[in-house]
């Protein structure tokens, strides 16, 4: 879920910027000027404005377990443009750029918000870090090893292709990854 992270950071500096002001606005600002819009879809009775409350009131990052948030202007111009596909769900207005919803595929969904931080208990004094949740896949190129007593984010519980139940990590708050989630130590 790195791109989750990245859309996450770009959220950020492009909606709230690094002095807490979004579209020249306070942040008190833009939640008040956003407005609901349902959808067809039932996901939680989420819409624009009580995901924007959960991604930065709350601190929650932009992703759940089954949708990513993201902004895109109403020209049609998307803040990410890498990650365009055709099976967003319109979500809602704020100010000038519309709300929308990602569907995340089965086998990537997470429990929703489950954040703390951990510290890694491997027996081995070590353990990879993986791209994806199981022992059969790519190790994390920019993250691939944590040293035990590393601490890290965890943002949520996903079973592995190995069976094994993993956690999906944030590292330094730049890289997201899964380790098996016996080789970490709620703190």
């Amino acid at each position: 879920m790195a791109v989750a992270q990245t859309m996450y950071d770009q959220l950020h500096h492009n909606i709230i910027g690094a002095d807490g002001s979004g579209f020249g606005k306070t942040l008190e600002e833009v939640i008040k000027n956003a407005y609901t819009t349902p959808t067809d879809q039932d996901i939680r009775g989420s819409s624009c404005l009580e995901a924007v409350i959960r991604v930065f009131l709350e601190g929650q990052r932009i992703f759940t377990d089954h949708y990513v948030y993201f902004f895109m202007s109403d020209r049609g111009n998307s803040y990410w443009r890498n990650y365009w596909d055709t099976h967003y769900v319109n979500m809602g207005k704020l100010k000038n750029h519309t709300f929308w919803g990602v569907a995340i595929p089965d086998d990537e969904k997470t429990q929703p918000f489950a954040r703390y931080v951990a510290s890694v208990d491997d027996p081995d004094g070590w353990t990879f870090v993986y791209e994806e949740a199981g022992s059969d896949k790519e190790l994390l190129e920019s993250y691939p090893r944590l040293n035990n007593g590393n601490l890290v984010e965890v943002l949520g519980t996903q079973k592995g292709s190995d069976g094994a139940v993993w956690n999906m990590i944030s590292i330094a708050g730049a890289y997201a990854g899964y380790v098996r989630a016996d080789h970490l130590m709620r703190k």
